[in-house]
């Protein structure tokens, strides 16, 4: 009983001081956890428990659409020729030149997605040159409806000489908006 009444007087002397915080307020550490996941799958996951248990929260609607914008990331990343590894995202945030596309990427940016691509195709000050990097950031934009990343995978399976998959992603391409120069009308028959 001592022991109580002693622990209780040092926490209250504390509490007085200004030493002891208040405890964490949950629906803030939620969003943070939101906030700061770094994998569409994760962050639908967590969006889906803050609306679970935080409907009416004042940040509501924020994680609900970063959820919604990370589920079409999710289904991207779920399609067949998409393999970007779990760290992918983590790997392009590090780097300065790209941390601001791998945030809009993560959230299902085709655009931001085709320019961190682009970064590891051409190399440069912050970004080496990765040619798998670069394949797979092209599949990912592709798959989230970049036009200008399903023509240029049409364009570099055409080079491999891999016809089926050029011709697949140029329909694509097509059905996206792209205009095709009139040396690639033989793929489409």
């Amino acid at each position: 009983m001592f022991r109580r009444v002693i622990a209780a007087a040092g926490l209250c002397s504390a509490m007085l001081a200004g030493s002891v915080t208040a405890a964490p307020d949950p629906e803030a550490l939620l969003r943070e956890e939101v906030l700061a996941a770094t994998w569409p799958a994760d962050i639908v996951r967590l969006a889906g428990d803050y609306r679970r248990r935080f409907p009416r929260a004042p940040g509501a609607g924020d994680v609900a659409a970063r959820g919604a914008a990370a589920a079409r990331a999710r289904a991207a990343l779920e399609t067949k020729d998409v393999n970007l590894p779990r760290d992918a995202f983590v790997a392009a945030a590090a780097l300065p030149a790209l941390r601001a596309d791998a945030e809009r990427a993560l959230l299902a940016d085709a655009a931001a997605a085709g320019r961190i691509a682009h970064a590891y195709r051409d190399g440069g000050a912050d970004v080496a040159a990765e040619p798998l990097r670069y394949l797979a950031w092209l599949h990912y934009a592709a798959a989230l409806g970049g036009p200008e990343a399903n023509y240029e995978l049409s364009r570099h399976y055409r080079d491999q000489g891999q016809m089926p998959m050029a011709a697949k992603y140029q329909s694509r391409a097509v059905e996206l908006g792209v205009v095709l120069p009139r040396e690639l009308d033989s793929v489409r028959k």
